[in-house]
């Protein structure tokens, strides 16, 4: 089993990231996935020369926009609208 990496966002990126979320908070690709994300994705930073925050920050974010669990359309108009937050 990986282990479970400490969070490198702050608490108010996550929070938004939440709060954007509009599907079941317990669903498919909800907080627990972007959770399994951040750990895979840090356990890859481990092994390869990659930006954590760039990895962080894709973890909690690359799902927040989704307006259904089946098909994700639309993420390359409302994710960037979403990033312009963190500017």
């Amino acid at each position: 089993m990986r282990k479970n990496y400490p969070f490198t966002l702050s608490d108010e990126l996550i929070a938004l990231a939440k709060q954007q979320f509009q599907l079941d908070p317990y669903g498919l690709h909800a907080f627990a996935h972007w959770q399994r994300v951040y750990n895979n994705g840090m356990y890859l930073c481990d092994n390869e020369d990659v930006d954590r925050q760039v990895v962080s920050l894709f973890a909690f974010s690359h799902d927040c926009c989704r307006e259904n669990e089946y098909i994700a359309q639309n993420m390359d108009i409302e994710l960037p609208s979403f990033y312009y937050h963190f500017r």
